[in-house]
This record gives structure tokens, C-alpha cells and sequence, in this order.
């Protein structure tokens, strides 16, 4: 017969709210029904009717409806759902239908919830796909709990695995049927043993400029030194680039000219002695202008005999002989001596520095033993985790669902997550602001198509998602739709830090600039190079230009302003307007203001949020040389040793619990899924069992008239142990000297959560396997070995022989054309002074740390205190039966 008395049944409009007053009527006629709550599952509601011959499924039909009962004269509402699916049986007098409690706005307050966990943890989005991020599933993975929906208010939380937010009932041995009552202990389900293997990567990078020094060099072969110092832009190998550089004559070799002198003299003696030196005319022709030291050598010489001049005259024109001396032509050779100074600036960026890191981590039960001799694959479990790349910032993409109903800005970037076709899976920008619906609309998979949604329009950015390796700015371009970039900062110095080096030697000089090199002058502007060149020699720098695209001369280069703002290197831009790019090296002045936008050419960008670089600092610098034990390496562990804690807290329930309230819709109905149960029996380990309930079964047959209720519960075989955090000793500053957060402690056991006390680790501490640079880089670090090669003495001695070898040669020539003497004077002319220095050089030598190619692997394991849980059953206690 029908179910009656304290039963309702009234079929509603949808949003409809309980009436007691209204409700409390039987719009079927019911022969049975069945309520089912589940774990993880939406409440349901099985019906046997009698079968009204008519469409259930019609659309002009209700298909909402509410369930109620008399408890203790109260008419309670215990079921809100809609019809699902066909009804069975439809050809019977009696059929079967279902209902759901569904809420309309399910999706809405489970991505609710999750936002909930982003914010308050555990949530690391390193270790979550770019697509998943804002997804309710994939963040509840580190969550110990599974969503719960109300069968009659359908309010949706997140109920703990283990722990009932809504308390604890109390059942004792009287309230349930001794027969009814069934354990069963399965021996598969108990994890004891869960290791994580967990990878990250990334490209350590930096860029910087590294000053060498000056260096004074002496040298015969001055000019072999300037030709062969490196120059701008020079490439070096190992990831070093000429930045500056300048070899300049200190000595003044290059302004050497020759000098004549003339000496006469006349002996005005009155009387002579044969062989008195009676007058001289000397003529010397010697080089001058230079500072630095000469060697020289005559190459030839040739003498005349002296004679007695019979038609001289004295001094006062009297007649008197006069002697003639001897005259002498002689030919040298000089070599000078330099004095070059030099000065060398590098720079570094864009280096290839992959490094890995990988971490493992045990976590291991305290559980009570339930297999004798256990296989590893009977108690243990792998989980493989490789991480995003954590040198690129990480991008803050949304879910269609979190901005349901809410107001939307240009250039919002979500994700659909409910669609109601196959396709519309692909990720979506706002172009035209606005609110939200409140029903997701079918997106479109078509690059650049549009959708409405409320007063929002959405632009399709095709199937593939979003890549978080944007790239930088793209000068003079065509960028359609949607293209999100990440403009890097780009290196510059000051004026004076570029003019430095020129501006200390003597005399001064300019400064070598090439193109696309970036500075900020004094008024805090900055300009880049449109035409390289060397700058003026000046103690004042030039009037820079003040305004954008102005332009400076300065010497031979050309300077051009760019404004008062470089990127900040983390924040990401979205074209909003499709077009073309402004002119090469002139980076527009990007606003990183969320939503702000930039002019660009043709182009509009708009900010669309800073990225946080997990592994520190920006795009081109990251410095980073270790990653897990960092603060923010710590979260990464943490989120890591929650998914092993969720997984072990699940497994540790091992034992589950079957029981028949006596009231089945008394006590029965206070049974939810958000609440553990103690049940009293003394067939059980020490006459009690405590554990999460997890399906509960309300039901009513008509025929018999009788009510049951059947429910389940989970046990944890823990030992109720208690983790107590361990400060640990502070390794490398005195505690109390810095922040606690930024010391380093040795032995410390740290709660992965500071609410809950069943498991810790041990942070890990680094230890350097790589070559031991840190950036930013200094000369001290990258020099192997450095300093002036060679001997000027030996080069000297050198230069010296060859002059000798050239004297000969040149006397050889001079005296005879035989074969053999000329034979002779090609080997002498063989030894000259080029082949002589060049045998014997000066030279500055630097042997410098390679920076690029290197790859570098770190290997952490960490330390995890056993993960305690709750005794819910004593399973070596005795029972009292």
C-alpha cells in the first residue's frame, strides 16, 4: 500500500523553498522509497510509484520536488532533488524513478570552496598542470576531505576524510541491532608506506657586467696589443660577451715624428798641434714625441779620412792651414718602447644553466599492524610528480565558473569548465567588460570568435591553452589577438658607469657603444643606442633628451629616449588590439597596473597580472641555485607531503562498520556525512569503534510499513600518536639575529600544518653541486687565473739581436751581390723585429669560469615523521561478546 502519515511528497518549481504549511501533501503515490547518502557522491532518492500513465520527463511538468517527514510533530524536510533519467518500469503499474539533490549552482559553490583553498592551502600551483589550476578536482587533491552536498538545503562543503565537522554521535549498545552489525577489515586497503618522487626544473639565468680592471702593459710590440684587444660585442666563449673595451697608446708611440739637431764648433786656438780637432758640423736625425724607452742600433756606417786644407783662414781672416776631420755617415734603427693601458668590461645574459632538482620523500604510517608479513606491494605506493618550470612566472588563469555572476575586466583569461557541447574547451579573453551570466554559454574552440555571456564578450583563443612561456617583446611585429607576452627588463648602466673606464686613463678617451645598449642619464630617463659609435671625450655628459623619441648626440653615437620606465620584468600583457608593433629598441613605457593599458604601434597591451617566479627574481635573472630548501621551496614540500597525507589518511581507514539504528528516522536521521559515529558494542576491541560515517540509507516499504536505516562508517586503525614541532639549531647566524623565516636550522620537525598535528618533516638544507658561482657575478668569481705573460727584458734582448741581425744584413747588401752573400742576408732579414716580438710576447691572459653549457642535477631526501591517525578501533584489544 501507499506510504502515508509522516510522509510528503510535493512536486515544486525549481528554486522553490520548503513550506511546511504547503508541503504537507502526497503528490504521488509512493510504495516505497530510498534515500542513499555516499562519500563523494550527490545525495539520491529512489521512488517506487504507482505509474500515472503520463510523461514524467515532460517540459510543461514539475521536475523538482521535495521530501518530508513528521519527526517528533515537526514536518522536516529530508530531500530536495529533481527527476533524472527515464523512469523504469514504465510499462508497469508500479515504476521506479530518481531523483537527484543537485544544486543548480553546484559548480558555482564548489569552485568557491576551492578558491577557498588557494588561498588558505595546501595549494602550490607548481606542481598543478597550467589547465588545472583553478580546478575544484585537481586542488581537492591535497585536500584530506572530499565535497559533501546537503540533501535538503544543498549547501556544498568539503568534509574531512577522517574528522566530522558537525560533531560526534554518540551510539550505544541498545540503539542499534545486536544481528545488523557487521566489520570487515580489509587488508589491501591500509597504506603504510607512500613515497613521493617530486621534479622541478629551470634555467638558471643572470645578466650583469663584470669590469676587468685596467691593466698597464710594457711592450715592444705595443701595436700587436691594441690590434688583438677584444672589442665590442666581441663574443668570448662560456657565456661572456665584450661589453667595453679599450687599449689605448699611453706612451705616444703613434705621435713619434723625427727631430733634427745641428751642432758646429771651431777650435779659435791661435797655435795647433798636429791632429787638433779644428771645427765640427754634426747633423743628427733622431725620433721624438714619445715617452716611453728606445732601443736603437746603427744598421750602417761609413767614414772618410781627414786632410789638411792649405787655403784656410784664421778666425780674424788671416791665411792659416786648417785640418779637416773625419767625416761619418751613420744609419740606425729604433725600436720604442709602449706603454699601452687598457680597460675591459664583460657582460653576461641569456645562459644556458638548465638545473634540475629532485626530491624524494617517505611517508610512512604509524598504523596498527593488519598483515603479518606484508609485500611492498601490499602497503606501498609511488606518486611521480614532475613540477612546471620554475624559472618563468606563473600565470593566474581562472575558471569560467569563479567569475560566474561576477563583474568581469578586459582581458580576463578563463578557462571553461562546464561545457555543454564537446567542443568550447579552449581558454577565453575578455574583450568587451561587463558582468557575467550565470549559466556558461558554448565557447567556441575558433581562434578570435566571439561569445556573449551577460553584458561580457569573450574572444576564443583556440585549443591550445595558454603557454606560461611568453615571450618578450616583439619590436616591430605584427601580434594578433590574444597574444599574451612578458616583456623582459632590459640591462642598462648609467652614464657615468659607461664613461668610467675612459674617462681614468690618461689621456681620456670616449667610450665604445653599439647598438640597442641602454642607459639612464641623471634626470633618471632612459635612452638606448639607435647608432653605435664611440662618445665624445668630455668630464660633463651631454644634454640628454627629456622626452620620448628625442634623440642625443654624443660623439659618434646616437641616443634615444625612451621614457622614465623600463619593464618590470614579471608583469604579463594581453593584446587587446591586434596590430603592429613600434620600431626596434624602443620599448613602450608598459604600465604594469592590473588591467592598465599600453600604447604600441598599432598594438594595445593590456596588464593582465604579475607572475610569481617560484624559483625568485625575473625573467633573464634567476639567480636561484637550489629550490626545495628555500621558503618557498618549503611550500612546494609541503604541498607535496599533503597529497601523500590525504592519500595515507584515506587508506588508514581500513576498517568499516555497518550498523542498524533502532530509530531509523529518530537517531537515524542525525546521521550525516559530516560527522563521525561511536559506536558502543561488546563485540568490538575494547566495546568501542569511532569513525567517519560514509554512507548512510534511509528507507520505507509501503507493503510492510516498516522503516530502516542502515549506515556505514570508516574506522582509522591509528595509535592516536601526537607530532610536536622541534625548533631545531640555527646553522649559520645566531638565533635572534634575523627573522626566523630567513634562518637556517638543523634537526627541526616542522608541521606541514600548524592546526594539525600528524605529520612533519625536516626541511632539507643545501648543498652546493655546481661551480659555485653566485649571482649577480664579480671578477673575484669567474677568474681562474690572471695577469701580464712575458718579460720586457726578454723581449728586449730579443729586439736587440734582431737590430744586430739587421745591421748585418744591411752591410752584407752593401758589400757584394754573390748568391751566397745574398743568401745570407735573406736569413738575417728573417730575424726583424715583427718575427722577433711575436716569438716573444706580452700579453694579457685571463682564464675565466665557464658560464653557459653547464647542467647541474640536485638529488634531496627528506625526512617525514610518521603520519599518526586516530585509533578508531582497537584491534588488539579483546572483545566482551
Amino acid at each position: 500500500m501507499p506510504l502515508a502519515g509522516p510522509f510528503y511528497f510535493a512536486w515544486v518549481d525549481q528554486g522553490t523553498a520548503f513550506d511546511p504549511g504547503l508541503h504537507n501533501r502526497m503528490d504521488e503515490y509512493i510504495f516505497s522509497l530510498q534515500r542513499v547518502l555516499a562519500e563523494g557522491d550527490k545525495p539520491t532518492l529512489e521512488l517506487v510509484i504507482r505509474n500515472p500513465h503520463i510523461g514524467l520527463l515532460n517540459s510543461a511538468r514539475k521536475q523538482w520536488a521535495w521530501l518530508a517527514r513528521d519527526v517528533n510533530g515537526t514536518i522536516t524536510p529530508i530531500f530536495y532533488g529533481r527527476l533524472v533519467a527515464a523512469p523504469k518500469d514504465i510499462f508497469k503499474e508500479l515504476m521506479t524513478i530518481n531523483l537527484v539533490a543537485w544544486p543548480v549552482d553546484f559548480f558555482n559553490q564548489r569552485q568557491k570552496l576551492a578558491e577557498q583553498i588557494k588561498v588558505s592551502g595546501p595549494y602550490d600551483p607548481v606542481f598543478l598542470d597550467v589547465t588545472k589550476r583553478d580546478d575544484p578536482d585537481a586542488l581537492l587533491e591535497a585536500v584530506s576531505g572530499l565535497y559533501h552536498v546537503d540533501p535538503a538545503s544543498h549547501v556544498v562543503t568539503i568534509s574531512d576524510i577522517l574528522n566530522g565537522e558537525d560533531g560526534n554521535i554518540d551510539i550505544t549498545a541498545d540503539q542499534h541491532l545486536y544481528d545488523e552489525m557487521n566489520a570487515d577489515l580489509d587488508q589491501n586497503f591500509a597504506l603504510t608506506a607512500i613515497l613521493m618522487d617530486a621534479t622541478v626544473t629551470w634555467n638558471q639565468t643572470g645578466q650583469g657586467y663584470i669590469d676587468m680592471g685596467r691593466q698597464s702593459i710594457a711592450s715592444y710590440a705595443g701595436d700587436a696589443i691594441i690590434s688583438e684587444w677584444p672589442k665590442p660585442l666581441q663574443a668570448l666563449g662560456g657565456g661572456y660577451t665584450v661589453a667595453f673595451a679599450n687599449a689605448h697608446d699611453a706612451a705616444g708611440v703613434n705621435q713619434i715624428v723625427t727631430v733634427t739637431q745641428s751642432v758646429s764648433w771651431v777650435n779659435k786656438e791661435k797655435v795647433h798641434s798636429d791632429g787638433d780637432q779644428l771645427s765640427l758640423n754634426l747633423s743628427v736625425t733622431v725620433p721624438g714625441g714619445a715617452s716611453g724607452s728606445m732601443i736603437g742600433a746603427p744598421l750602417t756606417f761609413e767614414s772618410e779620412p781627414g786632410f789638411l786644407d792649405p787655403f784656410g783662414v784664421d778666425g780674424d781672416g788671416d791665411p792659416s792651414p786648417t785640418n779637416i776631420p773625419p767625416h761619418s755617415h751613420a744609419t740606425y734603427a729604433f725600436v720604442p718602447g709602449w706603454q699601452v693601458q687598457t680597460s675591459l668590461v664583460l657582460l653576461y645574459r641569456d645562459l644556458d644553466r638548465q638545473r634540475t632538482e629532485r626530491v624524494q620523500m617517505l611517508l610512512q604510517s604509524d598504523l596498527q599492524e593488519i598483515i603479518v608479513d606484508p609485500s611492498v606491494q601490499q602497503n606501498s605506493e609511488v606518486i611521480v610528480r614532475n613540477g612546471a618550470d620554475i624559472g618563468i612566472p606563473i600565470l593566474p588563469l581562472l575558471n569560467w565558473t569563479t567569475i560566474a555572476g561576477e563583474s568581469v575586466a578586459e582581458d580576463t583569461v578563463v578557462f571553461p569548465d562546464d561545457p555543454s557541447l564537446p567542443s568550447g574547451r579552449s581558454a577565453q579573453i575578455c574583450i568587451t567588460p561587463g558582468i557575467a551570466g550565470l549559466a556558461q554559454p558554448d565557447f567556441s574552440d575558433i581562434p578570435g570568435t566571439t561569445t556573449t555571456d551577460g553584458t561580457v564578450v569573450w574572444a576564443s583563443l583556440g585549443t591550445p591553452a595558454p603557454s606560461e612561456t611568453a615571450f618578450d617583446w616583439p619590436a616591430n611585429s605584427n601580434v594578433g589577438l590574444g597574444t599574451i607576452i612578458l616583456p623582459r627588463r632590459p640591462l642598462y648602466l648609467t652614464y657615468t658607469q659607461l664613461t668610467l673606464a675612459g674617462r681614468q686613463q690618461f689621456p681620456q678617451v670616449g667610450t665604445h657603444v653599439s647598438l640597442g645598449m641602454y642607459i639612464q642619464d641623471a634626470s633618471l630617463n632612459f635612452h638606448v643606442c639607435t647608432l653605435g659609435g664611440l662618445t665624445k671625450v668630455a668630464t660633463q655628459p651631454p644634454g640628454f633628451a627629456s622626452s620620448r623619441g628625442g634623440v642625443t648626440d654624443d660623439g659618434s653615437v646616437e641616443w634615444t629616449c625612451i621614457g622614465s620606465t623600463l619593464p618590470d620584468g614579471k608583469t604579463h600583457y594581453l593584446c587587446v588590439s591586434a596590430g603592429h608593433t613600434g620600431a626596434l629598441f624602443m620599448i613602450p613605457e608598459f604600465d604594469p597596473t592590473l588591467h592598465a593599458q599600453t600604447s604600441d604601434g598599432t598594438v594595445t597591451w593590456s596588464a593582465i597580472g604579475a607572475g610569481d617566479i617560484p624559483a625568485g627574481g625575473t625573467p633573464g635573472d634567476v639567480w636561484a641555485r637550489s629550490y626545495f630548501d628555500t621558503v618557498r621551496g618549503n611550500r612546494s614540500l609541503e604541498y607535496l607531503i599533503s597529497i601523500m597525507r590525504a592519500r595515507a589518511r584515506l587508506k588508514a581507514r581500513a576498517v568499516t562498520i555497518a550498523f542498524t539504528p533502532i530509530d531509523p528516522f529518530g537517531l537515524g536521521l542525525s546521521l550525516t556525512l559530516r560527522k563521525t559515529a561511536s559506536l558502543h558494542d561488546p563485540r568490538l576491541g575494547g566495546g568501542i569503534a569511532t569513525g567517519k560515517l560514509i554512507r548512510v540509507v534511509h528507507a520505507c516499504d509501503g507493503r510492510t510499513g516498516r522503516e530502516t536505516c542502515r549506515a556505514t562508517m570508516a574506522c582509522a586503525i591509528g595509535k592516536d600518536n601526537v607530532i610536536e614541532p622541534v625548533a631545531g639549531s640555527p646553522t649559520w647566524v645566531v638565533g635572534g639575529v634575523v627573522d626566523p623565516s630567513c634562518q637556517v636550522y638543523s634537526g627541526a620537525t616542522v608541521l606541514v600544518d600548524d592546526d594539525l598535528s600528524d605529520v612533519g618533516y625536516t626541511p632539507p638544507v643545501f648543498t652546493p653541486n655546481d661551480d659555485d658561482l653566485v649571482f649577480p657575478l664579480s671578477k673575484d668569481q669567474i677568474v681562474i687565473s690572471e695577469g701580464i705573460r712575458g718579460s720586457l727584458d726578454s723581449q728586449g734582448e730579443v729586439v736587440r739581436g734582431a737590430l744586430g741581425s739587421m745591421a748585418k744584413a744591411a752591410q752584407l747588401s752593401a758589400a757584394t751581390a754573390s748568391v751566397s752573400i745574398q743568401q745570407q742576408v735573406a736569413q738575417l732579414s728573417g730575424d726583424n723585429i715583427s718575427v722577433a716580438t711575436a716569438l716573444n710576447p706580452i700579453w694579457y691572459d685571463a682564464v675565466l669560469k665557464p658560464l653557459s653549457g653547464w647542467q647541474f642535477n640536485n638529488f634531496e631526501k627528506v625526512t617525514l615523521t610518521k603520519l599518526t591517525a586516530p585509533k578508531g578501533i582497537d584491534l588488539s584489544a579483546a572483545s566482551t561478546p
